[in-house]
């Protein structure tokens, strides 16, 4: 998960890239690995790989999720909900559509 959609680690241009997987996480260990021992590690079936990909993905949703809830508190969740729904890191199905919605709805109920 990111903010710019699905990232494939094992994409060959990832080979040579020392840069994060994803540079606006806040989660440390992913600040100092690269994009290419990343796709090492998943290439190779390295339990490692799923693991640090696991641990990235939880901590992205987990950050969107307390956005969510930010935005529900401050009463901003229309604008909040826009830009998520106009970014690329969404997919445009209806079926996500609904699930975001119905979930950041029972956040509006646990307030």
């Amino acid at each position: 998960c990111s903010v710019w959609g699905r990232v494939n680690v094992v994409k060959a241009k990832f080979a040579r890239c020392c840069a994060p997987l994803h540079p606006p996480c806040t989660w440390p260990t992913f600040r100092n690995l690269g994009r290419s021992y990343m796709r090492h590690l998943v290439k190779q079936n390295e339990m490692l790989g799923g693991i640090l990909l696991s641990i990235h993905n939880l901590h992205y949703l987990l950050d969107l999720m307390r956005r969510a809830r930010e935005a529900v508190l401050a009463d901003s969740y229309e604008e909040f909900y826009g830009e998520w729904m106009a970014s690329p890191g969404r997919k445009t199905t209806e079926f996500r559509h609904r699930s975001f919605r119905l979930f950041c709805a029972t956040l509006v109920r646990w307030r």
